[in-house]
């Protein structure tokens, strides 16, 4: 009996500290945390992060645990199809795809698997989730999860202009 406690108590542990944060940048500086950003927080893996913007130029992976070995993924679809960026690491606690050509990738969607696990996502299958905060240059936070895709878009849109590079 405590034995099989023990094993559940690890496996739930291991289990609330397995969701990362996927970040779409949404300015020409990709990456960079001064710009507008559509976040899902608490990402399961597997799970397909998207937006529903036009595109974000970069894709970030925020808030991975350390020695994580992991596949991420970044799509120009919001149905995380259409490959654009795919990489295997482990080490670092945040990761970023982002355009070096000078060219807007058009991301929409992310997501993640562990490299280890026995079963990768085929295009047919994952579970998606909306972003569901929008953070803004100023590390102001808003929490958009209740928004309809046109009030999403419309805010979006706001803080774009509002803090775009002049």
């Amino acid at each position: 009996m405590k034995f099989s406690q023990v094993i559940f108590g690890v496996a739930a542990a291991a289990s609330a500290v397995s969701a990362i944060d996927i970040w779409m940048y949404l300015e020409d500086k990709a990456c960079e945390n001064h710009y507008v950003a559509m976040v899902c927080t608490g990402v399961n893996p597997g799970a397909c992060c998207y937006y529903d913007g036009a595109g974000a130029n970069s894709v970030g992976f925020r808030a991975i645990p350390k020695g994580w070995r992991l596949d991420l993924t970044g799509y120009s679809t919001k149905e995380c199809k259409g490959l654009l960026h795919s990489v295997g690491m482990v080490g670092p606690t945040d990761w970023c795809f982002k355009d070096d050509t000078g060219k807007n990738k058009n991301y929409r969607s992310g997501n993640y698997y562990f490299s280890s696990s026995p079963k990768k996502r085929s295009e047919a299958e994952s579970s998606c989730v909306r972003a569901d905060t929008m953070v803004l240059p100023d590390g102001t936070k808003l929490d958009v999860s209740s928004l309809d895709e046109v009030a999403a878009l419309e805010l979006e849109c706001k803080h774009r202009k509002r803090y775009s590079p002049r």
